[in-house]
């Protein structure tokens, strides 16, 4: 069988192990045959009500089965899938409805309220499915919801044509440190070739028992499940964030697979967590990703093998298998080996552009490559090496500083969990760099000590002007740190 997209995965690993354990989220357990027959009846439900080839539709969803139905239900009606964070506020829900033109969406129990807020008036749907039982509070201007046991009765219907390569799967919905979300668009081929270059180099098999943290508006969270789904594997949904309860679920459910952002492993491994006191014998490999090649219009770019990090430990890595990666200087030439440049990448992997903005997507998708604006170096050996945004170079006293340089340095001096660096204006106007800390719970780091570490390590105009210690750092509605909220 030739299968030529994700949603066809899973019809796939149906057909050969029906019964085998697909998704788990707390005490509910789908194994693949009940799975792909509940997209099935989605898709058939979707398609009695119009959903077809070119539509959007949301998914406003905590972790559940449900949710993982509905992606594929959506893929298999033909439409695409947009999975609204579900730590958004109402502001940046109706901005991702409004951008991407949604009329079609699931919800859960637990967003319902959150949708009804938002939509207290009117509302733009003409169709909204709820993915099991609702909380009773006045629904405002939203329509009444199709029940979902409606839905998974729902049998018959033509099957949709499988998807062309260039056909768009699904519209993900990126947070910057500033402004609203902006969608970038992924086509089949998009996760169908990260899909299988991410299991050909993690090696992964049907007997994976992958954990799933983030959500699916998070494009590593959904490579975990195409990825667990194309081996036959387990995707097992991690509802609660609490380091206790990740590291519980790590032991009882023998969990293989391990993908996280930093910010998540910083947490880990602080000494609240008793994530260091037991052995994990199942699990096999761990993945960090997300916040040091911050581009998402690449779905993904290169990664690091792990015999590498000892000789490697700067480096974001080589292309993964279909990937190209050229460092350009300021006339698009292609730089040597050493020099910064603009990251430029061609070949698998790169999204359609972004999504209602023709303007944005040429700026930054041309000639078969994308350039966000990240910048870095290429090593003898070809390995990358990121140094920041372009728009993210501090100029500190003439100087050309990357925040992210001066932040390894400070993440090396032991008793530091978190640090970020930004400028400040000292009291003539004169811009600063500024060191903001949070020392690790029991740690007894100063300012002084924190200045002397990067006096020995840093040129001396990178060294901070002013330290600052927190017990926190701010963050944007995907976890990452928000800056904007630092000055």
């Amino acid at each position: 069988m030739t299968v030529t997209s994700v949603e066809g995965m899973l019809h796939r690993a149906a057909q050969r192990g029906p019964q085998d354990e697909a998704v788990v989220a707390g005490r509910d357990r789908t194994d693949y045959q009940t799975l792909n027959r509940m997209a099935d009846s989605i898709a058939a439900f979707l398609g009695g009500r119009g959903v077809g080839p070119g539509d959007r539709v949301g998914i406003l969803s905590t972790k559940s089965v449900a949710e993982v139905a509905a992606i594929y239900g959506i893929l298999r009606a033909g439409a695409a899938f947009v999975h609204v964070n579900p730590q958004y506020r109402e502001a940046h829900l109706r901005h991702v409805v409004d951008n991407c033109g949604l009329t079609s969406l699931f919800v859960d129990g637990a967003r319902w309220r959150l949708l009804c807020r938002a939509y207290s008036s009117e509302s733009p749907f003409n169709l909204i499915v709820r993915m099991g039982p609702l909380p009773e509070i006045d629904a405002g201007g939203l329509p009444d919801p199709a029940g979902w046991e409606e839905v998974l009765a729902t049998t018959g219907g033509p099957r949709t044509p499988s998807p062309s390569d260039g056909d768009l799967a699904a519209v993900i919905y990126t947070s910057g440190s500033t402004g609203m979300p902006k969608g970038i668009m992924v086509s089949h081929r998009v996760f169908r070739e990260s899909t299988e270059a991410s299991a050909r180099v993690l090696e992964n098999r049907k007997e994976d028992r992958l954990i799933s943290v983030t959500p699916f508006s998070f494009d590593g969270a959904l490579s975990q499940l195409f990825t667990a789904v194309m081996v036959g594997g387990t995707l097992v949904q991690q509802g609660s964030t609490f380091p206790n309860d990740i590291v519980r679920t790590l032991r009882e459910e023998r969990i293989t697979g391990f993908h996280a952002m930093p910010s998540l492993w910083a947490t880990l491994l602080g000494e609240r967590s008793t994530f260091s006191d037991f052995e994990y014998p199942d699990l096999r490999y761990i993945s960090i990703i997300g916040e040091k090649l911050p581009s998402k219009e690449a779905f993904r770019s290169t990664y690091l093998p792990p015999d590498r990090l000892d000789d490697k430990p700067g480096s974001v890595g080589i292309p993964f298998p279909g990937v190209r990666i050229r460092v350009l200087g300021d006339g698009d030439e292609e730089l040597p080996a050493g020099e910064v440049g603009l990251i430029a990448h061609s070949g698998a992997f790169v999204a359609s552009g972004y999504w209602g903005d023709p303007e944005r997507t040429e700026r930054v998708f041309r000639d078969g490559e994308v350039r966000t604006g990240d910048m870095g170096w290429v090593d003898q050996d070809g390995f990358l090496h990121f140094t920041g945004r372009k728009d993210n170079l501090l100029k500190i006293r003439g100087f050309r500083v990357s925040p992210d340089e001066v932040e390894s340095c400070l993440h090396a001096l032991p008793g530091i969990d978190e640090a970020v660096a930004i400028p400040a204006l000292g009291p003539d106007e004169q811009v600063l760099l500024k060191a903001v800390v949070v020392p690790s719970p029991s740690s007894v780091v100063e300012a002084g000590e924190i200045l002397a570490h990067c006096r020995r390590t840093l040129p001396p105009y990178m060294i901070p002007d002013l330290v600052e210690l927190r017990d926190s750092l701010p963050r944007t509605a995907n976890g990452k740190v928000d800056r904007t909220q630092l000055k």
